[in-house]
């Protein structure tokens, strides 16, 4: 009888062991979002003749690099010098589609018109098609869309 009773006990607290806990999605999702950095990116945009074996800092280092070079041979070009008349700092806006398609959504700068911001635009947006293959940013193993800006600094003699 006392084994019985025991056996009786047994089953009726230990009811709550076997119930599972249901998972709420949303209370997942919202606690995700808040860990989640969306200002940054696990790899950087890159260009195929950046090395693959490269660490996020060196990748980030060779795409800069890659890019100031080519920003600088175009900006030296005779076409475009008549242009750039005044000392200043351009910022560029280079967008990296998802589908590892660079642009130029826009050029500031303090101290040129809208037209010279318009054909140095221009330009610079035809000369991007000479840059070689761009892999889009990488964030937790999806491509995404990045947006960055390059200061220029011009300093004409």
């Amino acid at each position: 009888m006392r084994f019985l009773i025991i056996l009786l006990l047994s089953v009726c607290f230990a009811c709550n062991y076997f119930q599972k806990t249901k998972l709420d999605s949303k209370a997942l999702l919202d606690q995700e979002l808040k860990t989640f950095k969306w200002d940054q990116v696990d790899q950087y945009p890159t260009f195929e003749t950046c090395q693959a074996d490269y660490n996020f800092e060196q990748n980030k280092r060779c795409f800069e690099s890659t890019l100031i070079a080519h920003v600088s041979k175009v900006l030296n070009l005779e076409t475009v010098k008549p242009i750039l008349t005044k000392n200043d700092t351009l910022k560029i806006k280079f967008l990296v589609s998802k589908n590892g398609v660079l642009t130029i959504p826009k050029i500031g700068s303090q101290s040129f018109s809208e037209e010279n911001i318009n054909a140095l635009t221009t330009i610079l947006t035809k000369s991007l098609e000479e840059l070689p293959l761009l892999f889009p940013a990488v964030k937790r193993s999806q491509q995404v869309q990045s947006e960055f800006q390059l200061p220029i600094i011009l300093n004409l003699y």
